[in-house]
């Protein structure tokens, strides 16, 4: 069989749950809720955390592969580095 490969989170996953964290923030400091001004915030500051957040899970997936192949005794290849 086969091992099927991992699904990693995506950036849109990451970007709404870095927004309900902030609105869910927001709405306990703020009576009312966000307005139109702070939501826009926070939406331009969860884009820019989940690209960052992306970009690092991405740095980080194959230096674990890597890790995993030696641990197994394969030969690792310089192109999987890449």
């Amino acid at each position: 069989m086969k091992a099927q490969k991992e699904k990693g989170i995506t950036k849109k996953e990451i970007r709404s749950k870095i927004q309900d964290s902030l609105n869910q923030a927001i709405g306990q400091i703020e009576k009312e809720g966000p307005s139109k001004k702070t939501s826009k915030v926070v939406k331009k500051a969860s884009k820019k955390i989940a690209n960052k957040v992306k970009r690092d899970l991405k740095n980080v997936k194959p230096k674990k592969s890597k890790a995993k192949k030696k641990l197994n005794g394969e030969k690792v290849k310089a192109e999987a580095l890449v």
